[in-house]
C-alpha cells in the first residue's frame, strides 16, 4: 500500500493506493493517528486507489471515525471503489461512515457547501457481516 499526504489549507488529505489489509494497513493507521493529533480542521481519506479491503481495513476506518469524533475533527472518506463499497455494504457501514464521491466534494462539504456526500447515521450498525 502506498500513502501520499497532502493538505488543502488546514485539511489533511490521505491518498491511499493498493490493498488495505492486515499486512498493509499499518501505515494508514499511523497516518490517521498522526493527523488526529495535529491541529487539522478536517481529515479526508481518499480511497480512490484501493480495490481491496479486509476486516482490518474496515477497523481502521472505524478507528478513524472514533478518533476524529473524540478530537472534534470532521472526517470524510472519498472515492470508494466498488469492491470496497461492497465490503462496507455487507458490514452495514455505508451510512455510518462519512462518505463523499470525490475529494473536491469532501472539501465543499467541510466548507458547508452542497456536495455529493451521504447523510451519516450516528448509531452503530447492528448485525453487519463480513
Amino acid at each position: 500500500m502506498d500513502l501520499k499526504r497532502t493538505f488543502d489549507g488546514s485539511v489533511a488529505v490521505l491518498h491511499v493506493q493498493g490493498d488495505v489489509d492486515l499486512f498493509q494497513g499499518t501505515s494508514l493507521k499511523t497516518a490517521i493517528l498522526e493527523e488526529t493529533h495535529a491541529d487539522n480542521l478536517g481529515l479526508i481519506i481518499d480511497l480512490g486507489g484501493v480495490n481491496y479491503m479486509d476486516s482490518s481495513g474496515v477497523g481502521i476506518l472505524l478507528m478513524a471515525r472514533s478518533y476524529c469524533e473524540k478530537k472534534n475533527i470532521p472526517l470524510r472518506i472519498t472515492a470508494v471503489q466498488e469492491p470496497v463499497r461492497r465490503v462496507l455494504e455487507l458490514t452495514k457501514l455505508l451510512n455510518y461512515l462519512p462518505l463523499c464521491r470525490t475529494t473536491e466534494d469532501a472539501l465543499l462539504d467541510l466548507a458547508g457547501s452542497d456536495a455529493d456526500c451521504n447523510e451519516v447515521d450516528d448509531n452503530p450498525p447492528e448485525g453487519g457481516r463480513m
